[in-house]
């Protein structure tokens, strides 16, 4: 068995390379998914559990997501990924969850990005925990950048954050905020939103007025329910589900089209297993 570390994944990603696995991955029609298992726990805690096979791996992610914990110098999620030969169950790996997650995660904003813009050149990330980091990098060895710019608590006296959002082309946005940071007002032409940080349904990093401005898309139905972002205006009938445009399973296999248009484009993510288990077997191969 192997034992995939942080360090590992570090030194073994190519983002590229996932972004067109993940890909493949979204397209394969024949993974099977099964509804993960949510779980809330005391002190505003989450755990996930989260299965996914094909017809030669399973893999089966356990994590336990805790809001709070940045505030105690410890990750926000914690947990490990297993994989399987779903043939004769002999056990694979043993992978990080929590730097998996984050890679995934900034991997799977790129691969959605790819439907919505063609030649970014400017960047605004909002966040300074590690899923930011792995966005900034991900999106720089994808796109051919001339600009980043990266917002969080800790600098926002020195940004003017609604300035950059004003000729930015992809908006990413990976905080733990429980009221909106990104104002519709700010967002003047056609760009990318992309949201990732909210995973409860009292958390949300957008507000009405931006998400009521955008085509939303979703990576899958659940991005529906366990976010404030669109949970919120779903239930007060800011928008409607007839809003929700597309997922990233309809993309990737074909059967949606983006029409171009000058209003912005949003996609909100909440994690799936099938991006788990694709960027797990994709360290596994190059362990």
């Amino acid at each position: 068995m192997k034992i995939i570390s942080e360090k590992d994944i570090s030194r073994l990603i190519r983002y590229k390379d996932l972004v067109a696995q993940l890909k493949s991955g979204f397209a394969d029609e024949q993974v099977s998914v099964p509804k993960r298992l949510h779980l809330d726990l005391p002190n505003d805690n989450i755990s996930l559990v989260m299965p996914a096979w094909n017809d030669r791996y399973y893999g089966l992610k356990q994590i336990i997501a805790c809001p709070h914990n940045p505030q105690k110098n410890l990750p926000t999620i914690q947990g490990k990924f297993d994989l399987f030969d779903v043939n004769n169950g002999n056990h694979l790996a043993s992978i990080d969850a929590k730097k998996l997650t984050a890679v995934r995660t900034a991997v799977t904003s790129v691969l959605a990005s790819t439907y919505f813009v063609s030649n970014p050149k400017k960047l605004v990330i909002l966040g300074k925990g590690v899923v930011a980091m792995h966005l900034k990098e991900a999106y720089q060895a994808y796109y051919n950048l001339d600009e980043v710019v990266i917002w969080n608590r800790a600098n926002e006296e020195n940004i003017d954050l609604e300035k950059e959002i004003s000729d930015a082309d992809i908006v990413s946005c990976a905080t733990h905020a429980y009221e909106p940071i990104l104002k519709g007002q700010w967002v003047t032409r056609s760009l990318h939103v992309d949201l990732v940080g909210s995973y409860k349904p009292n958390m949300r990093e957008a507000d009405d007025d931006l998400i009521s401005k955008c085509q939303i898309y979703i990576d899958d139905a659940p991005a529906m329910k366990e976010c404030g972002d669109l949970a919120i205006p779903l239930k007060e009938g800011t928008i409607t589900e007839d809003d929700i445009k597309g997922n990233l399973f309809e993309l990737c296999r074909n059967r949606i089209q983006v029409s171009p248009s000058m209003q912005p484009t949003l996609f909100k993510s909440v994690g799936h297993a099938i991006e788990d288990l694709t960027a797990a077997i994709y360290f596994y191969e190059v362990a």
